[in-house]
This record gives C-alpha cells, sequence and structure tokens, in this order.
C-alpha cells in the first residue's frame, strides 16, 4: 500500500450492508476512518508478517484492509451469514484491484467459539445500543487471543471500557 489515500480508495470500493441488522448494530465504517487507523496501526510497524484478528468483521473493512500490509493472515470473524457473504464479496473485489490472492481467513461463527491466537486484533464491536454492553464480550475474547487490541467504541462507554 503506497498511500492512505490510496488504502481509502480501495476501501471505498467494498460492499456495505445492504440491509443491516439492528439486533447485531451492523453499522458501517467509513472507508476514510478505515484507512486511518490502519494506517497508524501500519506506520507503528504491527501489520506486516502479523496475524490479525478481525471479531464482528462485519462487512470486513479492517480485516481486509489490513490484509493489504503483507500481514502473515486474517481472521475474519462475524456470527451473520448475511455479513460473511458480503466479506467473501469484498475480498474478491480487493484481490481484483490488487491482482494478487489475500491471506485472509473468512469464519461465519460466533466469536465465542474463535480460538486463534492473533498478534493483534482490530475489532469495531457491537456498541451496546440494542443490548447493553454486548461489546464486553468482545472485549473479553480479544484479551484471550492477543496483548495488542484496537477496539473502536462510543465516545459515551469510556468509562467502561477503563472499567
Amino acid at each position: 500500500m503506497n498511500s492512505k489515500k490510496e488504502l481509502a480508495v480501495f476501501l471505498s470500493k467494498l460492499k456495505s450492508f445492504e440491509n443491516p441488522d439492528a439486533e447485531l448494530e451492523q453499522y458501517q465504517t467509513d472507508s476514510e476512518i478505515a484507512a486511518s487507523a490502519l494506517w497508524n496501526i501500519n506506520m507503528n510497524g504491527l501489520l506486516k508478517n502479523k496475524v490479525v484478528a478481525d471479531l464482528g468483521c462485519g462487512t470486513g473493512i479492517f480485516g481486509l484492509g489490513a490484509s493489504l500490509f503483507r500481514t502473515k493472515k486474517v481472521f475474519l470473524v462475524d456470527v451473520d451469514k448475511n455479513a460473511i457473504n458480503i466479506v467473501k464479496e469484498n475480498k474478491k473485489i480487493l484481490e481484483t484491484l490488487i491482482k494478487t490472492k489475500l491471506n485472509a481467513e473468512i469464519l461465519n461463527i460466533d466469536v465465542r467459539d474463535f480460538n486463534k491466537k492473533a498478534d493483534i486484533v482490530i475489532q469495531n464491536p457491537p456498541f451496546g445500543v440494542q443490548k447493553s454492553h454486548s461489546d464486553k464480550l468482545f472485549l473479553m475474547k480479544a484479551m484471550e487471543l492477543s496483548n495488542l487490541i484496537y477496539s473502536f467504541h462510543k465516545n459515551e462507554t469510556a468509562e467502561f471500557i477503563k472499567k
């Protein structure tokens, strides 16, 4: 990846949810925000040759975006079959754009059932709007899998996250 701008352009080509499931709190992450986060993570040397887990991957913007930085492997995990179908399409879109295969494994399982160790977890879990503190499950799982976690949450939950 040559620049943050190029990354944002690639991520903007990905498909988003046509009918997001409110119960699962499926919100699309903006390509500029995802590109900025991933670019900064990469600039700290945290992606190349690393195993990455994207828990509750949704459409895959973080996990697939991370895979563009020559990661060792990326696991994209989501319980929703429709989201997984979009991730598979998005993987093909990126592979066509970069003309190479991405080392990304897409898993249609509950995050509780995922047990692969990772060098880094990058996640945008449910915010807990529908079910209070539903993000706790994702945080606890991330802490089981890795010592390095990038997790995106609502500002209002900062105190809860610190605890």
